[in-house]
């Protein structure tokens, strides 16, 4: 059948481009202290905190699995980043487990951190999982922050979230060249966008001859990333297009 590439349950966190600073790759996940309409968790109220953003991820079926295949959460994470970052002794990031306990919460803590001095630098973190109660075909993990309720505010920026057997060294362990930030726009300076009917007056004035681009190898091989290019297009029709 069809793949579902969903991974996460519907959840207030926004999917960011811009906001970290120099994320493993380009598109991070988000914890703030907005809700899913972008407003205040808490308005009118002088300095409110609590638990505000949590990222959930879909059923895992890890009923089959048994302690010895070293299976393991890593992801990568940032506080702040370009964005006001948490504080230290007040804002956490935390990592829970749901477990096959039936009655009462079923959510156990198994990480978390504070906020940190240092908001520039992505920290790579490995959680095994491990206990027989994390072994069923219901298990989940989740994300939340605890901070600031009124607003754009003490930020989290998680990356390269994965769950895979022999999980137990740094993050991550595959090939893989991504773009960092989002590529500087095709167009000569000042111009970031223009209509397409002006652009087409004078392609050569106004396109770059070249676009600078940030990206990141992970892979213990070198990567040939020279000889890539771009190609503007308009497609009116089939058949019909116009490139530059």
């Amino acid at each position: 059948g069809t793949v579902n590439f969903k991974r996460w349950e519907r959840s207030p966190v926004r999917r960011t481009t811009t906001l970290a600073y120099q994320p493993p790759t380009i598109g991070c996940a988000t914890l703030d202290g907005l809700d899913r309409l972008g407003n205040p968790y808490v308005l009118n109220e002088a300095n409110p905190v609590g638990y505000a953003d949590t990222l959930t991820s879909r059923t895992l079926l890890m009923g089959t699995q048994v302690p010895g295949d070293s299976v393991a959460l890593s992801f990568w994470y940032q506080s702040g980043g370009i964005a006001n970052g948490a504080d230290s002794d007040e804002d956490s990031l935390i990592v829970e487990f749901r477990t096959s306990i039936a009655d009462g919460d079923p959510w156990r803590w198994v990480w978390s951190t504070e906020g940190i001095d240092d908001d520039s630098v992505f920290q790579s973190v490995v959680i095994p999982i491990d206990a027989t109660e994390y072994f069923h075909n219901g298990f989940q993990f989740r994300f939340r922050n605890y901070g600031s309720l009124e607003g754009n505010v003490d930020t989290w920026h998680i990356d390269f979230v994965r769950v895979a057997e022999n999980g137990g060294l740094p993050a991550p362990l595959f090939e893989e060249i991504a773009f960092v930030t989002p590529p500087a726009s095709v167009l000569t300076y000042p111009w970031t966008a223009m209509p397409w009917l002006h652009y087409s007056t004078a392609p050569a004035a106004f396109l770059s001859s070249s676009v600078s681009t940030l990206h990141r190898s992970f892979g213990e091989n070198p990567n040939s990333q020279e000889n890539i290019g771009l190609k503007v297009q308009r497609v009116d029709g089939p058949g019909d297009i116009d490139a530059y």
